[in-house]
């Protein structure tokens, strides 16, 4: 399909004749559109998905119908809290290596925009934020630094946005429940 085709105006989720807000993504690599809702979708709902006759595939072509499937949601809405069930390096770990990346590892499947590098930080020594990225794969966030880190210096990993004292909750599961203070 032209990916460019693929949006809001072309895939589209209705509960009854209410329109569903969300935004609208094309994998072009595995050819599938996605539709996120912008807010939880009710328990015990009927919902219609659709596509319709706008979208072309990379020839021009034109779906020839609309293509629609329903689905009905489960009877109650997730609100497992997620955890960090796992970290690397341990808490309180001695000895770790300079050029090591960090983990943490979750009880349940996140929201990977929920774990971007402003949200999952690494200071030290001291109060000196660490630069780097963050990649997110199966239930594990993995940070690595920009840089080598200083030798027998003491780092602090903080998730979802932090504060010393706070501990924080900015990151989130798919639902999205937000990961419970630890």
């Amino acid at each position: 399909m032209a990916p460019g085709g693929i949006n809001t105006d072309t895939f589209r989720l209705t509960e009854g004749t209410k329109a569903v807000a969300g935004t609208v993504s094309f994998e072009v690599g595995n050819r599938v559109g996605v539709f996120t809702p912008a807010t939880g979708l009710a328990p015990n709902q009927r919902y219609t998905a659709t596509i319709v006759t706008g979208i072309e595939d990379l020839a021009g072509n034109a779906l020839g119908t609309d293509f629609a499937w329903c689905f009905v949601t489960t009877g109650s809405a997730d609100t497992t809290i997620p955890v960090v069930i796992a970290t690397g390096p341990a808490d309180a770990g001695t000895d770790f290596p300079l050029n090591q990346k960090i983990s943490a590892t979750f009880s349940q499947d996140m929201s990977a925009s929920s774990l971007a590098a402003a949200r999952f930080r690494l200071t030290g020594p001291g109060t000196t934020l660490v630069s780097g990225a963050v990649a997110y794969r199966g239930r594990t966030a993995v940070f690595t630094p920009g840089s080598k880190l200083a030798s027998n210096a003491s780092y602090t990993a903080r998730g979802g946005g932090d504060e010393p004292g706070q501990r924080g909750t900015g990151c989130s599961d798919r639902r999205p429940n937000q990961r419970s203070a630890q």
